[in-house]
């Protein structure tokens, strides 16, 4: 077999580098990199990169042809998530009352650490916008005084910029 496979797996890696990667693009290099990653030996990547596949996906499948150990990393990651699907969501962490402060709370649980680098809140409400960003696995956001009304969007992104996940 002639083949480059570490010309390969730095082509993938590059792909989730990207800026304008998107879920599909980020779930489709992953694949992939899980497959070179046990065919090189490098087990420890494999599971990471499984992992960040599983929260995006839990039914991901690795590329036909794929060292059964590719399939096996992949299995043990879809056992530890139970099934589930990593979801961004926002909410306040009390009922929102007018006059009052209010804080929101911006969570990516199981998000895929790998793949995100930043977490961003941004909320309307009568007074103006307010904005806060961090680190995975959460971002919380005091406001002053609501009016009542509180509108907030929340993104997960890659280190590139790249939106991997919204929530409104």
């Amino acid at each position: 077999l002639d083949a480059d496979f570490e010309r390969a797996r730095s082509l993938y890696r590059g792909v989730l580098e990207s800026p304008t990667l998107d879920r599909e693009q980020a779930l489709e290099a992953l694949r992939y990199l899980i497959a070179l990653d046990a065919l090189l030996g490098d087990t420890e990547a494999a599971r990471g990169h499984a992992r960040s596949a599983v929260a995006l996906e839990p039914s991901v499948a690795v590329p036909e042809g794929s060292p059964d150990e590719a399939t096996e990393i992949l299995d043990a990651a879809r056992g530890d998530r139970s099934g589930a699907t990593a979801v961004l969501d926002i909410a306040p962490t009390e009922p929102i009352a007018s006059g009052q402060p209010t804080t929101v709370v911006l969570a990516y649980p199981g998000g895929p650490r790998s793949l995100v680098d930043e977490l961003r809140l941004h909320c309307d409400g009568a007074d103006g916008p307010h904005e806060a960003a961090g680190s995975m696995p959460e971002v919380r956001l005091a406001t002053p005084e609501t009016a009542g009304d509180l509108s907030c969007t929340g993104e997960a992104r890659t280190r590139a910029g790249a939106v991997l996940a919204h929530a409104s």
